[in-house]
């Protein structure tokens, strides 16, 4: 933590002298001793002013701070108002500051802030480990995404600080005056690359140190006790990439587990092209529901029809059981009249069979029908969605795929996708034998195709240890997404 003495301060209205008292840090966490002020993960007791019989309680405060690190740090903010986000204040009684806390709700954040201390002191050593690791393998285009005015106070603090303790090493960097370098951004970025290309490894952990420990241990932290990671103004500092690896790797409670999620929002969701594409996804989300919610009535119909032509189908059982045994009757006895009355009833019989046959076969093309109109509607939400998303077909590279089912043209998609694509009716045509042999993968059209060659292919494919897709889709490119599936599952599932 910083090493910091703030002086309070109040301008008194009566005189005009400015009257100033050194604030203390809170040592009894009691409600008697508010208000206070919180400064940097520090809380410190809030003095009472005293000028011409009248008390005030300060407005300012002033930073001493006790190193030259932490005097860069506090550049530019030397004097603040109290009250601001940057100080808020601890009281429970009405007053005029516009950023304030409860006496309860800081004692709580305190409680929780123990639990964090202890949380990342057992994993500091391995975060800042595993940090420096990320850090070396990505400098450079931490340097390239890193604002020009922070890597230049990096080569001013670097030249000031390290060169210092080694005063026979050379200076690098030219001055202008006492304090200006004649810089331009291209340069100081070149300049602090080769800077850790030449020198040691000692020098790259100097400027870890500079960057990502400084971060970390005077932005990062400290602003968890103000509830608020600012992201824009982190990116500003040490770029995009290493602010997301920070992010994402730092190690919170589940009380602060917020901080990570809203920053990483913001962070990705900054950009335009996010906010199309956000809108994009609603879109595509709302009318795949819409497709889903009609392919659910589609089904259902379907398993209403399906149940008919059962009924219908076992009326027509009991039909031709109740023909078998009229003509038993008929073949057991000799009367001609009964023979003639039972023919009669024979042909009525054969003709009420003929008519739910025809009602049956009615009914089965209208299921097909609708289910190959639900297939139709499934690959167009799934084209639709897809819509803009490049599908990177290069894992099926020089793969050759075999595709079974009574649909042709196949053979037309070889210079739209880089696997050779085969196509064949049936087990019955004689190219069928040589399409199984040459295939990398078998893809079975479930709609167009017989069981009895379905179960063939399955043999073959078991024997020759070839992946086989079922698919009731007939566009190529969802069958080859499908093969790419079933890829990506195989090798996450393989340890």
């Amino acid at each position: 933590m910083i090493e910091i003495e703030l002086i309070a301060s109040h301008k008194c209205i009566h005189c005009g002298k400015t009257v100033e008292a050194r604030a203390q840090k809170v040592e009894n966490f009691a409600e008697n001793t508010t208000p206070w002020i919180m400064f940097y993960g520090h809380l410190f007791e809030l003095p009472s002013l005293y000028c011409c019989n009248t008390t005030y309680l300060p407005t300012f405060i002033a930073i001493k701070s006790h190193s030259s690190i932490e005097d860069s740090f506090f550049s530019g903010k030397k004097k603040m108002m109290v009250g601001s986000e940057e100080v808020p204040v601890i009281i429970d009684e009405p007053n005029h500051f516009a950023v304030t806390r409860t006496f309860k709700e800081q004692i709580e954040l305190e409680h929780q802030l123990a639990k964090q201390n202890k949380l990342w002191k057992r994993q500091k050593d391995d975060f800042f480990q595993k940090a420096y690791t990320y850090f070396t393998v990505h400098f450079e285009q931490i340097i390239d995404e890193m604002d020009h005015q922070e890597v230049l106070d990096i080569l001013r603090t670097f030249e000031d600080g390290y060169l210092s303790l080694a005063p026979q090493r050379p200076r690098r960097f030219v001055y202008k005056g006492k304090n200006e370098r004649k810089l331009i951004t291209k340069w100081i970025k070149k300049e602090i690359k080769s800077l850790a290309q030449e020198e040691s490894e000692e020098i790259k952990k100097y400027l870890f140190f500079l960057i990502v420990d400084y971060f970390v241990q005077l932005k990062l932290i400290p602003q968890i006790h103000y509830l608020k990671w600012d992201a824009q103004k982190f990116e500003k500092m040490i770029g995009e990439s290493l602010l997301t690896y920070l992010l994402v790797s730092f190690p919170l409670t589940g009380y602060f587990s917020f901080l990570k999620d809203e920053a990483i929002l913001r962070l990705t969701n900054k950009g335009h092209f996010q906010k199309e594409l956000r809108h994009l996804l609603e879109k595509t989300q709302k009318e795949l529901a819409m497709a889903t919610a009609t392919n659910s009535k589609i089904q259902q119909t379907v398993e209403a029809q399906k149940r008919t032509i059962a009924d219908l189908e076992n009326k027509n059982e009991k039909l031709r059981q109740q023909n078998s045994r009229l003509e038993e009757q008929l073949n057991a006895t000799g009367d001609e009249l009964l023979i003639a009355r039972q023919a009669q009833k024979i042909k009525e019989l054969k003709g009420l069979v003929n008519e739910l046959q025809e009602e049956v076969r009615d009914l089965r093309e209208r299921v097909g029908e609708q289910e190959e109109e639900e297939v139709v509607k499934e690959d167009e939400v799934i084209l639709q969605s897809s819509e803009g998303v490049v599908t990177d077909f290069s894992p099926l590279s020089g793969k050759t795929v075999g595709i079974f089912g009574d649909i042709q043209g196949y053979e037309t998609e070889e210079e739209v996708y880089p696997c050779k694509i085969l196509s064949c009716e049936s087990m019955k045509n004689p190219n069928a034998v040589s399409i199984l042999r040459e295939s990398d993968f078998l893809v079975v059209l479930t709609q167009h195709i017989s069981h009895s060659c379905m179960w063939s292919i399955k043999e073959f494919a078991n024997e020759a240890e070839l992946p086989v897709i079922y698919s009731r889709h007939t566009n190529v490119a969802i069958i080859l997404k499908q093969i790419l599936t079933m890829i990506n599952n195989k090798e996450r599932s393989m340890p």
